[in-house]
């Protein structure tokens, strides 16, 4: 992934986190999350860390082993509702 394409899927990402975000009031934990968030996706993407989030990416998409499936139902979560 080139520069350009890290740009772009930044642009594309932050657009959306950025409607999601509008949903809450700024005052808001969501909307503090979704800040966060939309600033570690700029630090990770145009620092040195794309290429380390690119491999994670890649290996977030396949299944959950049974130690993220439990630590998921321990933080009150279902793996399955997704």
């Amino acid at each position: 992934m080139d520069a350009r394409d890290r740009m772009r899927l930044l642009e594309d990402d932050s657009k959306v986190l950025e409607g999601i975000a509008s949903q809450f009031g700024e005052d808001s934990r969501e909307y503090t999350a979704l800040k966060h968030a939309a600033f570690a996706l700029h630090y990770v993407l145009m620092g040195q860390g794309h290429e380390w989030f690119r491999d994670y990416l890649e290996k977030l998409e396949g299944d959950l082993t049974p130690e993220q499936r439990r630590h998921l139902i321990e933080m009150g979560i279902d793996p399955d509702a997704c």
